[in-house]
């Protein structure tokens, strides 16, 4: 700048304006990236826990036939996530519901909901879906765990 100027040139603004620029683009992608992780954090957590809670209702129910009290244990998907939202938790994709009564579809991979199905008080599957855009190539991961203990879980591609 010459002595007798007040303010900047044109070209001195542009070069702030790109250098701004080029940092928002790049903060604004690291942004992304972390609310995604995030996410994926949170939606192992939500299935963990449902998993942990639907073997200790298992194992109360097995309890209460054994001392010659009622089962109590869900008998419908619908009864199951009515158990699980007791506190309005949230998907990590939208601000659905993070259990949902129906069976894992492309539809749910994008909410973040996880699936839980039962028809009777003898099983339950909970099905953990791929969360949209996952960083690693994920999978729909399956945990079906019935009423003598009996766990098993298997795994299928994200569907495309």
């Amino acid at each position: 700048m010459k002595p007798f100027q007040k303010g900047y040139s044109l070209i001195e603004v542009i070069i702030v304006l790109a250098i701004i620029g080029v940092l928002a683009v790049v903060g604004l992608r690291a942004y992304r990236g972390y609310i995604q992780n995030e996410s994926i954090v949170k939606l192992d957590r939500q299935y963990s826990e449902v998993v942990s809670i639907a073997r200790a209702t298992f194992e109360k129910g097995q309890e209460n036939l054994a001392i010659g009290q009622s089962i109590d244990v869900p008998s419908t998907g619908d009864a199951w996530v009515a158990l699980l939202n007791q506190g309005e938790v949230v998907a990590p994709g939208d601000n659905s519901s993070a259990y949902i009564s129906t069976a894992a579809t492309k539809a749910t991979t994008v909410s973040g909901a996880i699936s839980v199905l039962a028809s009777d008080t003898s099983s339950v599957t909970i099905t953990r879906p791929c969360y949209p855009n996952e960083a690693v190539a994920g999978a729909l991961e399956t945990t079906v765990i019935a009423s003598g203990g009996v766990v098993s879980v298997t795994n299928s591609p994200c569907p495309p």
